[in-house]
């Protein structure tokens, strides 16, 4: 442990015994803290956790099971359709996989710390059982994720300017690899809910505000030179004009497009050199992921893991290997063989550590939101006005192909934030579907 730990210790278990005091006295205040500290947890480096890491990891997960414990003995509802009986399920069946872990040499230690992450989904509960009740609960809901998700932007920006001050970003590759990749499915997450909303608020500062949020989530995605997530954060928006009225689709258009000429003139204007480097390098990246192929090692990398990986998924299809399980493969960009256990292909990753009932189980979970994501959507298109319900069911909707096609590529459902932007999700899709029956049969009662 070093003494940067050390000097962490004291404020960290202040602040987690602070979340679990405040989960029972005041459970809004408790779920604040845990998302003003989900930047900091989230922040994974992939070298292992430090002490302080584990520390808020744990009254972060500690605090939620707690949660759930004391509600389930006061009696509460928490099981209110399939979705959420097949979550916690999935959770509870989960536990027997240590067994086939540890018969595969891991570490109890190691299995828990990659068990203990998928507990983060659980959040989706006290989402939706304080800011699911109505309207202004939601807008509630979605200002207290937006704030979070904008320290994430700050702390990403500062990690690249510290790796870019190193070097002075004077070559293309400088600023290639002064990048940092934390956090982009959040920033995918960010822009896509808040063109969703930007159309559905009335007051035009609340718009500034919202254009603003956009501009720090797309400033993150582009600093992080993530192609994947720049294709499918297109491929989101282009979703998300189907979704809207013509007017709409005019102005977002219109916007986007005047919007791309003021930021090129005044990035040419401050720095041509460094902006012609970026625009070269993000051209280069754009044309290796519209042709399939990485154009580096990328692509080779998740090729040979998958077949490492493929071959213990046949020898053990229903078991598979148990979490934190490692597979030896070859590592093209280091030129050396590679023993560890993250898979990029997220669903080949269930398979490997999971077996394929548990991974059916975690994928019809995954199906159910979804799904109850989509029915929200449709039954809120036809709505006129401004509503943050429609917003969020559009959002949500529009975000799904960009949730799919990540755990694709990026794993994600083994990490920290996979499985804290799922909670959202789930949360996000419960949430706007149930306010949607809710006005659906009050019109109903009103109507004659």
């Amino acid at each position: 442990m070093t003494l940067g730990d050390l000097a962490w210790l004291i404020p960290t278990i202040a602040i987690g015994i602070g979340m679990l005091i405040a989960m029972v006295v005041k459970p809004r205040v408790w779920l604040y803290i845990v998302f003003l500290t989900l930047p900091y947890f989230l922040a994974d480096s992939g070298i292992g956790m430090s002490a302080s890491e584990v520390i808020v990891g744990a009254f972060i997960v500690l605090s939620v099971v707690l949660w759930m414990i004391m509600k389930l003995a006061a009696g509460a509802n928490l099981f209110r359709w399939w979705g959420d009986f097949l979550l916690v399920g999935f959770l509870v069946l989960s536990v027997t996989n240590v067994i086939i872990a540890l018969l595969n040499g891991v570490e109890f230690i190691d299995w828990l710390a990659e068990w203990s992450i998928f507990f983060l989904m659980l959040y989706y509960f006290p989402l939706r059982e304080y800011y699911g009740n109505n309207e202004e609960e939601l807008k509630k809901l979605l200002i207290m994720v937006a704030i979070s998700t904008v320290l994430m932007a700050l702390y990403s920006f500062w990690m690249y300017k510290m790796r870019a001050s190193e070097g002075g970003m004077i070559y293309a590759y400088q600023l290639l690899s002064s990048r940092s990749r934390l956090y982009g499915p959040v920033f995918v997450f960010g822009i896509v809910f808040g063109a969703a909303a930007i159309f559905h608020v009335k007051q035009l500062w609340t718009k500034i505000v919202l254009f603003l949020f956009i501009l720090v989530n797309l400033a993150g995605l582009v600093q992080s030179f993530t192609r994947s997530l720049w294709v499918v954060t297109a491929g989101c928006l282009f979703i998300l004009m189907f979704l809207l009225r013509p007017k709409q689709n005019l102005a977002f258009v219109t916007g986007t497009v005047l919007f791309i000429v003021a930021v090129y003139s005044i990035a040419m204007w401050y720095n041509p050199r460094i902006t012609t480097l970026a625009i070269r390098i993000a051209e280069s990246r754009i044309t290796t992921s519209t042709q399939f192929k990485g154009g580096d090692y990328s692509f080779e990398t998740r090729v040979i893991e998958a077949e490492a990986a493929q071959r213990w998924v046949k020898e053990y299809p229903m078991s598979g290997m148990g979490l934190r399980a490692k597979k030896v493969n070859w590592n093209p960009i280091n030129q050396e063989h590679w023993n560890n256990s993250f898979i990029h292909i997220g669903y080949l990753s269930l398979l490997f550590k999971f077996g394929l009932p548990m991974s059916l189980l975690y994928i019809v979970v995954l199906g159910l939101f979804s799904w109850r994501g989509i029915m929200a959507m449709l039954k809120t298109r036809s709505w006129r006005g401004h509503s943050m319900i429609r917003a969020t069911a559009i959002g949500n909707a529009c975000f799904l192909p960009a949730l799919y096609i990540t755990i694709s590529v990026a794993g994600f459902i083994d990490t920290r934030y996979g499985n804290a932007m799922l909670a959202i999700v789930f949360a996000y899709s419960a949430i706007s579907y149930d306010l949607a029956v809710s006005k659906e049969k009050s019109q109903k009662r009103i109507t004659p």
